[in-house]
């Protein structure tokens, strides 16, 4: 069920960013409550499809050229963490924009009837109960490798890559030879020591898991891509 609720997020972005405001409705439920913590739009909280289509039509308001694209979809069972890119231009100064809306949504029966809006990324994942359970006094100790190092390791049998990212994800994009698909959930809370090199998409969930001596592919497999590294299709 996870897997499809990351998959209901992903086409609601897409909706928004293909059709506007009258394509995203179907995928939220009638009785949506959407809370804003300030920022680009105006704190509050947003109920139902006439909240949503005013919290969501400020940005129409104020932005022209609007575009959205999901930088990052993550699992959490009956929420999913995102994080939300939009870059446009402002009507009034006609300069560019670019901002990151990073939210949790709840959903039931296919719908997303609950979102929450954060500061960060770590914030979000505190919310989904992602990082509640982690061992008291445990901190993140960010160790990150350029993508050629962590294929360096691998080839000569030092390291692991451990994929953070869902099926969904590594049927699209493809993955590292030999990446072992984990959970992130299971991860933060007992990540593997040294050997393990954590990736996802963008390097955003991966800093979430670095204890223990782990470590993190820089920039996720995004930049694995760019930098040339070998990349074999999930089935």
């Amino acid at each position: 069920m996870s897997e499809k609720n990351v998959e209901v997020v992903r086409r609601a972005i897409e909706a928004y960013g293909q059709e506007g405001l009258d394509g995203v409705l179907r995928y939220y439920d009638a009785e949506i409550e959407w809370t804003s913590t300030g920022g680009y739009i105006e704190r509050g909280t947003y109920r139902g499809h006439d909240g949503l289509r005013r919290y969501l039509g400020t940005m129409e308001e104020e932005f022209e050229d609007l575009r959205i694209e999901p930088v990052e979809l993550i699992d959490a069972g009956e929420q999913v963490v995102s994080s939300v890119r939009f870059t446009g231009q402002g009507k009034a100064s006609g300069a560019p924009v670019e901002m990151t809306l990073i939210s949790v949504g709840a959903l039931r029966d296919g719908l997303i009837y609950r979102v929450r809006n954060y500061p960060d990324m770590a914030a979000a994942l505190e919310a989904a109960g992602l990082l509640e359970q982690a061992a008291e006094g445990s901190h993140v100790v960010a160790r990150s490798l350029k993508p050629e190092a962590a294929w360096g390791a691998i080839q000569l049998g030092f390291a692991e890559i451990l994929d953070l990212r869902t099926g969904i994800e590594r049927r699209r994009h493809g993955a590292p030879p030999g990446a072992r698909q984990v959970s992130l959930a299971k991860h933060i809370v007992s990540p593997e020591g040294p050997g393990a090199i954590y990736l996802c998409q963008h390097a955003i969930r991966s800093k979430a898991t670095l204890r223990r001596g782990a470590a993190e592919v820089a920039g996720g497999f995004a930049a694995w891509k760019e930098a040339g590294l070998p990349v074999e299709e999930i089935a």
